[in-house]
């Protein structure tokens, strides 16, 4: 009987290292399942840091656009030159998580409306302008570069007077 005692003793070792084994690599599936799931989370956390961070930096250059006093940006040492000029200039925007930080190119132009007078940039005339009203558009492009695909977001503000 004590022959059995030991076979049956060696039989239950073998088994834990089994049993033991299986619960390692069930449990190494199971971490890289939540690793995968935690990437998924983090990315589209990413894309929506992203995008808020563009859309407040275009937010302020419409607000930029809009104080702007209308004679400066009407100078030659305006930021918006008059088309087919285009001022061109690389800008932070912000910081990604882990301080990296997130640059694009901004590129600012203005048209001025085609019945502004011919002193304001136009071909309008006092018969078909008797208020002499100035109008201009300012136009601010942001690109950007997330991984291999670019961006460009656009905003466009409308001056009068």
């Amino acid at each position: 009987m004590k022959v059995s005692k030991r076979q049956s003793r060696r039989t239950i070792r073998g088994s834990m290292i089994v049993e033991v084994s299986v619960g390692f690599w069930v449990l190494l599936g199971v971490a890289f399942l939540m690793l995968k799931a935690a990437g998924t989370v983090t990315s589209g956390q990413r894309w929506t840091v992203l995008q808020s961070m563009t859309d407040a930096y275009m937010t302020k250059e419409t607000a930029v656009g809009n104080r702007w006093p209308f004679d400066d940006f009407k100078s030659n040492g305006s930021p918006w030159p008059t088309y087919p000029s285009i001022s061109q200039q690389t800008v932070v925007i912000g910081k990604l998580p882990g301080g990296i930080p997130l640059s694009a190119t901004l590129k600012r132009t203005k048209y001025p409306a085609p019945n502004n007078l011919s002193g304001s940039g136009g071909s309008g005339t006092s018969t078909t302008n008797p208020a002499s009203t100035e109008c201009w558009k300012l136009q601010s492009l942001l690109s950007y570069k997330v991984g291999t695909r670019d961006y460009v977001k656009a905003r466009t503000t409308l001056r009068v007077r």
